[in-house]
């Protein structure tokens, strides 16, 4: 079974709102999106742009942020995500990774 993890400060608790996946480049992380997309399953970029990229902010360089906001995408995560969907989200992952 899956347990959930104990929050490590008191008072805390998980709200599991997302599934972050760090991908190694930009360009893993575009094909992937494609991928799921094709296949009906809609994840998203997650803080991208990095704050520092906004149209409307004159940002300094923020290397380390820019670096994971190109490489972060969130998968759906919901009680009604099913163990064969989750498979089936893991797969296309692979096929992608490991090609």
């Amino acid at each position: 079974s899956l347990k959930r993890p104990r929050p490590t400060m008191t008072g805390l608790d998980y709200n599991y709102a997302y599934y972050p996946v760090v991908f190694p480049s930009e360009a893993a992380l575009l094909a992937a999106k494609a991928a799921l997309e094709a296949n009906g399953i809609v994840p998203r970029r997650y803080f991208y742009p990095p704050l520092n990229r906004l149209p409307y902010h004159q940002g300094k360089p923020c290397p380390i942020a820019e670096s994971a906001a190109a490489r972060v995408l969130c998968l759906p995560l919901s009680h009604e995500v099913r163990m064969d969907d989750q498979q089936h989200i893991a797969d296309i992952l692979k096929g992608i990774l490991r090609p």
